[in-house]
């Protein structure tokens, strides 16, 4: 896990041990930390304080330094030493996560190889210090300990150094309690969100919460025909064609192309069967979305296709592969208004000797979704992980990175609207003006139906989502995807 200092660094090196710990429980409660038990409460539990989550079944168990820590302190290396034979001596599903809160950490670099960069070779080095300065009992259980496990017990203990006003100003900065759910009736909520809450919630000092959901023009018109297959399986192992965006539902091929001689999908159906359907009354009908729904899912397989984004089946998630030139790194351009960015969509992760530990691929799950009875865009940004920069990870290999990189600090300020807006203006970069997309949805260039993804849905609300810093939001609305770095990658 991380390493994080809270603060600036301080002269002292010393302060009082009760009201430090006092101090930092105070800060940890308000990061949703519930403390359930100390010390002294159960026999055999030697930490300072014994903590939970809300949905986590394990604990996070706390050591409070309230002073100077070094990871060649043999008094150190002793009482560290217990946690990791207490953690190998446990169930799997057991298994607590360390807290360590430091007053002073003295050699930062050397934690941050072992603690953050999980760096091999500096973790061998600390095991075989661990042992050395190990009581004889918890020495035997290291020893016998899976370098796996022993790997694992680094990667999930969270270290922070910090100094009591640090402490105290965190604290105040936590948000107030949101204020109660405003009474109104499921009917009236439903006909608030298709009306972007005008009128509905009560008139008080508002704030805009900007959603992840973008709204869908379709064409006027939907073609449907008999089909001459049974199901979709039939149909590709038959032809084997790149067909355009389309749904076989009820025995009908469903799509927004025409039936012509240049519509591949002309061949998967009866012969004089074709009709012509209003998109708008067809969508009337709730059951009819799902039609729909998967036409725009495949539509944007194919955009992503295009722009060479893979596409992970066990998280539904579009990401690219590592470049197999130069550094590996794909990064992308974007531009708010004044300031270019760059975004980094996949990268490795080194070790402090410059080895590879493994490789973050920055991505997206973009999906057509129904809420309220309409169709979205729904863009919800996440990270992936592999080895290589190719093969992902699965399983708890995985899941242990994945809360590593969804912190708080990423999912719960603007770095988050940033990621929907830039997968938006990525994928749909035809913009018309910041806050409309317009594309041609198929294949065939003299189509002149177009599928359109239009403005971000926001919501009028009471609570603040961002009072505790000020955003230029109005910056964000101008996002442009500079593909010269990626068509370097595609060519590569």
């Amino acid at each position: 896990m991380p390493l994080e200092r809270i603060g600036k660094q301080r002269e002292s090196l010393t302060v009082n041990s009760e009201e430090y710990q006092k101090q930092f429980l105070r800060y940890l409660h308000a990061r949703q930390y519930y403390s359930v038990k100390a010390s002294s409460d159960v026999e055999g539990t030697f930490a300072d304080v014994v903590l939970t989550r809300k949905m986590e079944k394990r604990e996070y168990w706390l050591e409070i330094k309230a002073t100077q820590v070094s990871l060649r302190d043999k008094d150190f290396l002793k009482q560290l030493a217990k946690y990791l034979a207490k953690y190998l001596s446990l169930q799997p599903d057991k298994r607590f996560k360390l807290i360590l809160a430091c007053y002073k950490i003295v050699d930062w670099d050397l934690f941050k190889s072992v603690f953050e960069y999980l760096d091999d070779e500096n973790i061998e080095k600390l095991v075989a210090d661990l042992i050395l300065n190990a009581e004889p009992h918890d020495r035997a259980t290291i020893e016998n300990g899976q370098p796996k496990e022993v790997h694992s017990f680094f990667e999930e203990a969270t270290v922070k150094e910090a100094d009591l006003k640090s402490l105290e100003f965190t604290e105040a900065k936590v948000a107030p309690k949101a204020p109660a759910k405003p009474s109104i009736t499921e009917a009236e909520y439903a006909d608030a969100v298709l009306n972007n809450f005008g009128d509905v919630l009560p008139t008080q000092e508002k704030d805009t919460l900007y959603m992840n959901l973008f709204s869908i023009e379709f064409p006027a018109k939907l073609f449907a025909a008999r089909s001459a297959y049974a199901s979709e399986s039939e149909m590709y192992a038959d032809t084997s064609t790149n067909f355009p965006p389309h749904k076989l539902s009820n025995g009908k091929v469903f799509t927004f192309e025409k039936f012509d001689a240049e519509n591949s999908l002309s061949r998967t159906i009866v012969p004089r069967t074709v009709e012509t359907l209003d998109t708008d009354q067809f969508a009337e009908n709730e059951v009819n979305l799902d039609v729909l729904k998967t036409i725009v899912n495949r539509w944007i397989r194919k955009v992503c296709e295009s722009k060479n984004l893979q596409y992970d089946r066990r998280t539904g998630t579009h990401y690219y592969h590592r470049k197999w030139s130069g550094s590996g790194i794909v990064i992308a351009k974007w531009k708010p208004k004044v300031r270019i960015s760059v975004r980094e969509l996949t990268r490795p992760m080194k070790a402090s000797d410059g080895r590879v530990n493994y490789w973050v691929h920055r991505g997206a799950k973009i999906a057509a979704r129904e809420f309220a009875g309409r169709l979205y865009v729904q863009i919800r940004p996440r990270f992936l992980f592999s080895w290589d920069g190719i093969t992902l990870m699965e399983g708890s290999d995985a899941d242990i990175r994945d809360r590593k990189f969804r912190k708080s600090i990423y999912n719960r300020n603007p770095n988050q609207l940033y990621d929907v807006r830039f997968w938006c203006r990525h994928i749909f970069p035809e913009s018309e003006n910041p806050s409309i997309v317009s594309l041609v949805a198929f294949t065939n260039p003299k189509y002149e139906q177009s599928l359109r993804i239009f403005e971000q849905n926001n919501l009028e609300c009471e609570r603040k989502p961002n009072e505790d810093q000020e955003v230029d939001v109005e910056a964000l609305d101008a996002i442009e995807s500079n593909s010269e770095q990626l068509s370097d990658f595609m060519e590569g």
